[in-house]
């Protein structure tokens, strides 16, 4: 990517930095996969929508892992727009559903909501299994959030189910969906399920990073 880049190959360059980014994103090295992220923005021209889209929406899901919480929305929120403009529903959806994500984690749960009603009217009746997982988990979460309990197990195990054959593209909904419901499930007395809840996530972490 540097004898790219420093030969005046910008596009080149950048593609490398993309991939590298999306490489180490998959191994979890967050602040890494950033700074690529962020190099490859740099270097795409703006008629690369299709890259830059991807490079944005990297950068923001890295940023709010590694509590850029503000920059994250931003990006995110960036890459939904250039989402729109390239005709590219399934992406804004994808988009709302990980500003969602940030909101929450900033704690502002009326922000995710909104959010994540948006991405299931933009969805529509027939959205893809990941979306419709990732849909399914964000719901739970907002029930977590409001202490509807037996509302937020149905809603939370529905996404584990939908999304444990997606395989890794399913990890992360299932990890989160198992996490929750080992706090949900104690508050409605099914102790036996919650601790293979718990036991079930470990397992999963671990093998995430064989």
């Amino acid at each position: 990517a540097r004898h790219a880049e420093a030969c005046g190959l910008p596009a080149e360059a950048a593609a490398i930095h993309l991939r590298l980014a999306d490489g180490l994103r998959a191994r979890q090295a967050y602040l890494e996969a950033e700074i690529h992220y962020s190099r490859a923005l740099a270097l795409f021209p703006a008629a690369e929508g299709r890259s830059r889209l991807a490079a944005l929406r990297g950068r923001g899901l890295m940023r709010y892992r590694v509590g850029r919480y503000q920059d994250s929305i931003a990006d995110l929120a960036a890459a939904r727009e250039l989402a729109a403009r390239l005709g590219d529903g399934g992406a804004q959806v994808e988009c709302l559903l990980d500003e969602a994500t940030a909101l929450d984690w900033m704690n502002d749960y009326s922000g995710s909501v909104e959010r994540v009603e948006s991405a299931r009217l933009l969805a529509g009746p027939d959205p893809s299994p990941l979306t419709q997982a990732r849909l399914r988990l964000a719901e739970g979460r907002a029930l977590f959030r409001a202490g509807r309990w037996p509302e937020a197990s149905a809603a939370l195990e529905d996404a584990a189910l939908r999304a444990k054959p997606l395989g890794d593209d399913g990890y992360e909904t299932v990890v989160i969906a198992l996490i929750l419901l080992a706090v949900v499930l104690p508050n409605l007395a099914r102790i036996d399920e919650a601790e293979r809840s718990e036991e079930h996530t470990s397992e999963l972490q671990s093998l995430a990073y064989l």
